[in-house]
């Protein structure tokens, strides 16, 4: 995988939550980062422009955010986490 992917995806993901979270929610973010870089390499070796890449990226990773900061919410919510 290059390195334009991968930082690509560093930036992207950079507003992810950090701190102690269930085992469950860290696979699920860590799978989540994976097809991302997955789909960057993919669209990096198909010669898109790394702006489009940002885009494409940012866009699929915003409804897991929207989600996921919903599901820690809850779980906050309801003491299970901190």
């Amino acid at each position: 995988m290059s390195n334009t992917a991968l930082q690509i995806v560093a930036d992207v993901t950079a507003s992810l939550p950090s701190g102690e979270m269930p085992e469950s929610i860290v696979e699920t973010i860590e799978s989540h980062k994976q097809n991302l870089m997955t789909l960057a390499a993919a669209l990096h070796a198909a010669g898109n422009k790394e702006t489009y890449i940002k885009t494409v990226l940012a866009t699929s990773f915003a409804s897991f955010e929207n989600e996921l900061s919903n599901t820690l919410r809850t779980l906050k919510e309801s003491g299970e986490i901190k």
